[in-house]
């Protein structure tokens, strides 16, 4: 939970927006606003909190907000400033990136806060999936985040970018995820989930891929830990590694030094040993 109090100035017309600043500040364990006149809200009747709640909920912070100063003023005195806010469900996005995105500080009082344009500014961020924003009165902010799960680290010229199953980008890669599958090349972020699950269904195979290449955006190759390359037909690629786990398991085939194995064409299987011509080896055989 992170508490968050308001002050309230009058600098040349505009009300100052201070409560991230100072959210921000006590992340970092500095004092917040200690030079600043503190605003003391005077005792608020119940009365007039239980009139301002039943406003709110009847307008909705859309309305409120045409209000004007004046109402936000009042809802502050009454009680209804953004004290606290709650943030669950993150662990890859700071708070200090949520709370910038939220800024709740455009308005004077939880009850001008508009939830949909604060989910809405929180999904940009990269990690965040969905956001749910609530209001809790008089003066609580809820918010649940929602984060993209990491598939794949797609490589595509220089960079290096951890992606979804669907490929969308999630952030360039930081820190280890080296069990995640690598796929290489244009477009290889699109159709990366459907060759690995082609693939993991020969674990033995899988276990060795050390990277997924997308050709000419057309078909794959597969490099494995120790150097052989595979080369997958542009259709069928599916049949081709039935193909290569049959040769596998009758004549150990990855296990000899071998330079590539080509399986684009139908009939036959072309071996290239590391370093030396290449051996056609008939597919029916």
């Amino acid at each position: 939970m992170l508490p968050v109090r308001r002050r309230h100035e009058q600098q040349g017309g505009k009300r100052p927006q201070r409560w991230i600043a100072r959210a921000l500040a006590r992340l970092a364990g500095r004092p917040t606003f200690a030079s600043h006149t503190r605003f003391d809200r005077p005792r608020r009747p119940r009365a007039v909190v239980a009139v301002l709640t039943a406003v709110a909920l009847a307008l909705g912070a859309w309305q409120w907000e045409r209000l004007g100063d004046l109402a936000d003023t009042l809802a502050v005195h009454a009680g209804f400033a953004v004290e606290h806010i709650d943030i669950t469900g993150q662990s890859q996005t700071s708070q200090i990136d949520i709370l910038a995105k939220l800024d709740a500080g455009a308005a004077g009082s939880l009850l001008a806060v508009d939830v949909h344009e604060a989910r809405e500014r929180l999904r940009t961020l990269s990690w965040v999936r969905d956001a749910r924003v609530s209001k809790i009165y008089p003066d609580r902010l809820a918010i649940h985040i929602w984060e993209r799960v990491p598939f794949a680290i797609w490589q595509n010229g220089g960079e290096l970018n951890l992606i979804e199953r669907d490929g969308t980008v999630i952030d360039r890669l930081r820190g280890r995820y080296g069990e995640l599958p690598m796929v290489v090349g244009e477009g290889a972020n699109m159709l990366a989930a459907e060759i690995v699950a082609q693939t993991a269904r020969y674990p033995a195979l899988a276990q060795q891929v050390g990277a997924y290449v997308r050709v000419a955006d057309r078909r794959w190759d597969l490099r494995l830990d120790n150097d052989i390359t595979i080369k997958l037909p542009d259709r069928e690629a599916a049949a081709a590694l039935d193909t290569l786990a049959m040769l596998q398991a009758e004549h150990g085939l990855l296990a000899h030094d071998l330079g590539t194995i080509d399986l684009r064409l139908a009939d036959r299987i072309v071996v290239r040993p590391a370093a030396t011509d290449a051996i056609a080896v008939e597919a029916d055989t």
